[in-house]
């Protein structure tokens, strides 16, 4: 019954009137200074937060994608005139490379938040993780095949 209440006054005032929660539930108590768990909790990284490092990845992995998916083409493409198109292709051969490179670094940062969320959410289902890995990496052969057009956009125009 007093842990119920724990929500309703806080922490810091369940603490403060003597109760040692962490006696009675050490695994969920995060509040009280004389938490051992708390106090000897190890330094983040990868192995101890996968979530963290899933979510770093996936934000590293969306800056080249951001690049290469929204500014090159706006930089490039002309809609409806390939002529024009291909030439700011020819004229801006370096950033239609570099956006090239960035999807293809993008997709394949694909393949390491699959992972990292695999060590993720193993604990829950591991049939489940293995089945969400696949349908995520299943598409980066394909946005690699995709480039292809780029390179032979590249081809075509020297």
């Amino acid at each position: 019954m007093l842990l119920r209440l724990v929500p309703a006054l806080g922490i810091g005032a369940f603490c403060e009137a003597g109760f040692s929660p962490a006696e009675a539930n050490p695994a969920r108590h995060r509040g009280c200074a004389s938490n051992p768990i708390i106090n000897d909790a190890p330094p983040i990284s990868s192995i101890t937060y996968p979530g963290r490092f899933a979510g770093l990845v996936y934000l590293l992995g969306s800056i080249p994608a951001f690049f290469a998916l929204l500014y090159v083409p706006s930089k490039l493409f002309v809609g409806g005139n390939p002529m024009a198109t291909a030439h700011n292709i020819a004229a801006s051969e370096t950033l239609f490379r570099w956006g090239i490179f960035a999807n293809l670094v993008g997709q394949a940062s694909f393949i390491v938040v699959a992972l990292a969320l695999y060590q993720l959410l193993k604990g829950v289902d591991g049939r489940l993780g293995i089945l969400m890995v696949i349908l995520i990496t299943v598409p980066v052969p394909i946005g690699f095949a995709s480039e292809l057009n780029s390179v032979a956009a590249l081809l075509l125009e020297n």
